[in-house]
């Protein structure tokens, strides 16, 4: 196994626990600046840009952290494993009554279709999906093969906006 690819392997199992500092912006911060930290230890050219809108207003609670922040893990990991991106941009936004969290790259992108139908990929957008759902939030996931893959996750602000099943 070459070196590089000893470390991104290494690179992706460090993403599979949430990392909050105080708050999802701080762990955020952390999560994109390791992820830069990787990026250059591997020697790839991707910009890695991180947008926080709304910090100053009150953040999710515990649950949608945690979920958001494995969205943002598994996203960006998928990004540096499979797209060969040039470029990946993180935004996170707090809103009235949710949280929106967009994770953009410009790589290979892929067929979500044929994922679906397959049980080699994309089992951890699935785990995601259902993560997602458990907290009243939505997970939508738009690629294109040579057009890069967009992941959007919003999920309720106040424990109470949770959808009941």
């Amino acid at each position: 196994m070459s070196p590089n690819l000893a470390e991104a392997r290494n690179f992706v199992a460090g993403l599979t626990s949430p990392v909050l500092v105080d708050s999802l912006p701080d762990g955020l911060r952390a999560l994109v600046d390791t992820t830069r930290q990787r990026i250059t230890a591997l020697g790839t050219a991707t910009d890695l840009q991180l947008t926080v809108v709304g910090e100053d207003r009150p953040g999710p609670h515990d649950e949608v952290a945690a979920a958001a922040m494995r969205v943002a893990q598994e996203a960006l990991a998928n990004a540096l494993r499979h797209a060969e991106a040039s470029r990946i941009a993180v935004t996170y936004v707090v809103l009235d009554d949710e949280i929106t969290l967009d994770i953009v790259d410009d790589g290979r992108g892929f067929d979500p279709a044929a994922t679906e139908r397959t049980s080699e990929h994309g089992f951890g957008l699935r785990g995601l999906d259902a993560r997602v759902r458990e907290t009243g939030g939505v997970l939508t996931v738009e690629s294109t093969p040579a057009r890069g893959t967009a992941v959007a996750a919003s999920f309720p602000l106040h424990a109470s906006d949770k959808e009941q099943p």
